[in-house]
């Protein structure tokens, strides 16, 4: 089974809320420790009734999902992929029920949901994950000098590298729509490669 871990904020979503500026700060996002938390989904749902309207101090509204993005998930998760919610976003409890509310109201369909990630590289490995979508530049650079294989997200085609790290250009591509990468995903040949760079990188660490 092939595993893809995938961010929420600016990946899946547009996110332009203050609240998640600022709780991103409180988090400190420049820590690159391993710790982060694998959420137990149902017992979140069971916890709290009110969770339908907790996420609303979040400005839902200013979460609209990226053109294709869900399709996209809930299609290859329905092909058997095994999907990975890999976030940064703090492990706050009103945010944890926030990001569950915000996930199950637009029917995203996964098997893990993990927040406080702030070290995607670590848990890439230790749960072998295949391929990684993801905004962010700098953790995007990271997981493919690690061998895995990594998409970043990038809509507006700002990100670019001139960079002559051989695994940059053998494990990270860039791709501005979900789209493209459903047609990236759906190739049998993209697939091979995904699966041959996996193997690779699980040997290396033998």
């Amino acid at each position: 089974m092939i595993k893809i871990g995938i961010d929420i904020d600016n990946t899946i979503f547009t996110c332009n809320s203050f609240i998640y500026q600022l709780t991103n700060k409180l988090q400190k996002i420049n820590n690159t420790s391993s710790s982060y938390k694998i959420i137990d989904v149902e017992n979140v749902k069971k916890s709290n009734k009110i969770i339908k309207h907790l996420h609303k101090i979040f400005n839902p509204d200013k979460y609209q999902p990226h053109t294709k993005a869900i399709e996209t998930i809930n299609y290859l998760h329905d092909k058997g992929f095994e999907i990975h919610i890999v976030s940064n976003r703090p492990t706050f409890n009103i945010m944890v029920k926030a990001t569950v509310n915000l996930l199950e109201s637009y029917g995203v369909k996964y098997n893990k949901l993990v927040l406080g990630c702030k070290n995607k590289v670590d848990y890439c490995n230790k749960h072998n994950i295949f391929i990684l979508i993801d905004d962010m530049p700098k953790t995007c650079e990271e997981t493919a000098k690690n061998g895995i294989k990594t998409i970043i997200f990038n809509p507006e085609n700002q990100y670019s590298t001139n960079s002559t790290d051989h695994r940059l250009k053998a494990y990270l591509c860039k791709f501005s729509s979900w789209d493209k990468i459903k047609k990236m995903m759906c190739s049998k040949i993209a697939l091979i490669d995904i699966i041959k760079s996996r193997c690779k990188n699980n040997q290396q660490e033998l």
